[in-house]
């Protein structure tokens, strides 16, 4: 009887295995069916990081390269600053050379017209004198 009942305690043992075995590989089973959502949940909330970072990137390098643009826009608007000093003072150099222009040309007007008053006054007396 010892045989039987050792037999049978361990055929229970067996089966009782068995059953934790099974149990253990159905835990497994729901584990790993719990386990693939999260795992693509984790993997698409990878993703969107990722093309998020990638993003932050673009718009860091677009805003480096409105930066140089006003640097280069600022040494622009100081140059053209420097060449409009210098039409602005032309064109006062310009205004002071027309006026003393006018001057002289007034000048020369009142030149002229007496040196021709002093020709017409020269001709008329060297031409009475040689009909004399």
């Amino acid at each position: 009887m010892s045989v039987w009942v050792s037999g049978k305690l361990r055929m229970e043992k067996t089966r009782k295995f068995e059953r934790e075995v099974e149990t253990l590989i159905h835990a497994v089973e729901k584990i790993a069916k719990l386990k693939i959502p999260l795992l693509i949940g984790i993997a698409f909330n990878e993703a969107i990081i990722e093309e998020r970072k990638q993003g932050i990137q673009e718009i860091q390098q677009q805003i480096s390269e409105v930066n140089e643009i006003f640097k280069d826009l600022a040494v622009l608007v100081h140059d053209k600053g420097a060449i409009i000093n210098d039409i602005g003072s032309n064109i006062e150099n310009s205004h002071a050379a027309t006026v003393q222009a006018t001057s002289h040309l007034v000048k020369a007007s009142k030149t002229q017209r007496s040196n021709s008053s002093l020709t017409c006054f020269l001709l008329v007396i060297f031409g009475v004198i040689p009909s004399l």
